[in-house]
């Protein structure tokens, strides 16, 4: 997947924003990597964009506000961000969608010194197709991985919508 894009962001406030993009998406379906081609593996199911290469214009409108203390490792405050793409296939298949993404994130600090730390995250996702047309396998919502679901393998599950919710309890260890 290649994409050439341009955006606005607008930032209101030390933590909130808003970002406009628009641009050109071109996903190619390259030779497998398996020992089983997904053609020969899914024969006979329709599957969309299963052996079709696609090019795309992408738009997306975001709202943001993040008050997290650190990006990769927060210790206190939140995140919350809306998003809204189209994708309109261009050339390749009858691709015409919408996305919607919500991700809400929380870190509460247990103790004055922020080393015990209870942290809470919910995404959604979901892929409307827009008049008849499909969402292709390649861009479905997914869940599985370190990221969305420990345990299972990255996309291992995969639908026009998903749902995650998660809550952890950090103690740290070293400053």
């Amino acid at each position: 997947s290649r994409t050439a894009a341009a955006g606005l962001n607008m930032r209101f406030s030390k933590s909130t924003s808003v970002r406009l993009e628009s641009g050109l998406r071109s996903v190619g379906v390259t030779e497998p990597r398996e020992p089983k081609p997904m053609a020969l593996v899914f024969q006979g199911q329709d599957i969309p964009g299963q052996m079709t290469a696609a090019i795309l214009n992408v738009s997306s409108a975001s709202i943001e506000r993040n008050t997290k203390d650190h990006p990769s490792w927060a210790q206190s405050g939140g995140l919350q961000r809306f998003e809204a793409t189209l994708n309109e296939a261009r050339k390749g298949g009858d691709f015409s969608y919408w996305r919607y993404r919500l991700d809400l994130q929380q870190y509460l600090p247990l103790s004055e010194d922020h080393r015990k730390v209870i942290a809470l995250r919910a995404e959604l996702e979901t892929n409307q197709d827009k008049g008849g047309s499909r969402v292709p396998f390649w861009d479905m919502a997914a869940i599985g991985g370190s990221r969305t679901l420990r345990g299972f393998l990255t996309n291992r599950f995969t639908d026009k919508s998903s749902m995650t919710l998660s809550g952890e309890y950090r103690y740290r260890i070293w400053r």
